[in-house]
């Protein structure tokens, strides 16, 4: 189910700030599950998932449940306009505003991030590759594979943005692929898995046993686009 939710006929957005985010579609729901595993280490493992929903023009609300070394996480969000929400866990919902740095900090990979649905360079970068067309989540997509094989050329055109510093040495193992709206160039799903040694991840915040691997995957998912069952409505 969605972590909260928002009305999006009334939702007093503007065009700039969170009201611009999450476009060009009416509405949509999304999941981004994200899996850390380290072979060799005790509790080895920190992953999470992100569930939300968007409804244009400016109206956002996701939860987020990470866990890491013994440490769970349980965040929500709501954003209204210029109006915002946030609560730890089952705890009481606090009002604040879009802008607040609370809010700001818990946007990442989500439909308040300007550019993870939603990153023209990106896009760009990867018209470089061939690409299958393909139904995905009820609209027309551009699907792209990508393998270990072309891990080297995609790094190269990517940069940090992939992976980090890590390098095809280091790799043991890599799959991605993404599909891409025809008509918006908005990413609709996403499914990553990538192996590699404990030194290709110097910056893992996991201590990597010699000879461990580390095994990162990544799902998104993009859902239920244009549906107007989706809202959002203030929690308190």
């Amino acid at each position: 189910p969605a972590p909260a939710t928002c009305d999006g006929g009334d939702d007093g957005g503007s065009d700039g700030g969170s009201g611009a985010l999450g476009a060009p579609f009416d509405s949509y729901h999304y999941v981004v599950t994200i899996k850390m595993e380290v072979e060799g280490a005790d509790g080895g493992l920190v992953g999470g998932d992100i569930e939300g929903d968007f409804v244009a023009p400016g109206s956002h609300a996701w939860r987020q449940t990470f866990a890491f070394g013994g440490l769970s996480f349980d965040e929500s969000y709501v954003i209204i306009g210029e109006d915002a929400w946030y609560r730890e866990g089952d705890g009481d919902w606090q009002a604040k505003s879009a802008d607040d740095p609370v809010i700001a900090d818990g946007t990442d990979l989500t439909s308040a991030d300007p550019e993870f649905f939603n990153d023209p360079s990106f896009v760009e970068d990867i018209r470089a590759f061939d690409s299958t067309k393909e139904e995905k989540n009820g609209v027309s997509t551009r699907k792209y594979e990508f393998s270990k094989d072309s891990f080297d050329e995609l790094s190269a055109l990517l940069g940090e943005d992939l992976l980090g510093d890590t390098d095809i040495e280091d790799l043991v193992d890599f799959s991605m692929e993404i599909w891409i709206d025809d008509e918006t160039d908005t990413l609709i799903a996403a499914d990553l898995t990538a192996s590699t040694s404990g030194e290709g991840l110097a910056d893992f915040p996991v201590d990597v046993p010699e000879g461990g691997s580390v095994t990162v995957k990544m799902a998104i998912n993009v859902t239920q686009i244009n549906d107007d069952s989706i809202s959002i409505e203030p929690p308190i």
